[in-house]
């Protein structure tokens, strides 16, 4: 488990060390004397910056601030300070009027407040994750889930899903990574999501660890 330093950060969305506490104890001393087919890593990063590469993790969690943008209030300014402000250069006046395409937009939330006649607010506050990505001799980038999850217990609750899954799907000696490839995205995107997971079936199981560098 790591953790960027979260709301201590000028760019931190989300609180961290809580988060990453709360999962501490639940999942590597709760789950201690549970083996997986493999090393499992989690990371916590405050914000789309990535400091601590979330999506290079088994599961990788990342805060988001989703604006939402109030066109009738929009003045058409000739130098827009949403636009100025975003620095991933997404935001974009078109028509005279400010526009933020969500599919390209990283939710950092830098440019929320900027408008001086508030035509750009905060939506909420949420979490988008990673899933499947590693470091090392075979690197693989993780893919986020498509929802972003608006409390911190779906995201805790989320984590249990993922590490019983693995631990019932994958095979030993098999990174997270290779599970997905193996099983496909979508599959194991809807198993997480949607699916019921029988928590105490799945813990007497036998599972063999195969961790190797």
């Amino acid at each position: 488990m790591v953790s960027c330093k979260g709301t201590t950060c000028q760019y931190g969305l989300i609180d961290t060390f809580d988060l990453s506490e709360k999962l501490h104890q639940l999942y590597y001393i709760g789950y201690h004397g549970v083996d997986l087919p493999h090393k499992f890593k989690i990371a916590v990063g405050g914000c789309p910056n990535n400091c601590v590469k979330p999506s290079l993790n088994d599961i990788g969690i990342i805060g988001q601030r989703m604006p939402e943008i109030d066109l009738s209030k929009c003045k058409n300014c000739k130098k827009c300070q949403v636009q100025d402000n975003c620095p991933i250069k997404v935001a974009k006046l078109e028509d005279g009027s400010i526009r933020i395409p969500m599919d390209k937009c990283n939710h950092c939330g830098r440019c929320i407040g900027k408008c001086p006649f508030g035509a750009v607010n905060e939506a909420f506050t949420g979490y988008k994750v990673y899933i499947g990505g590693r470091w090392g001799k075979k690197v693989a980038e993780g893919r986020p889930l498509d929802r972003i999850f608006t409390t911190e217990e779906e995201v805790i609750d989320l984590v249990e899903r993922t590490i019983l899954f693995f631990r019932d799907e994958g095979i030993s000696g098999e990174r997270f990574a290779d599970t997905i490839a193996r099983l496909g995205f979508d599959y194991v995107q809807d198993k997480l999501l949607n699916s019921k997971i029988d928590k105490k079936k799945i813990l007497e199981k036998t599972v063999v660890g195969g961790a190797t560098c």
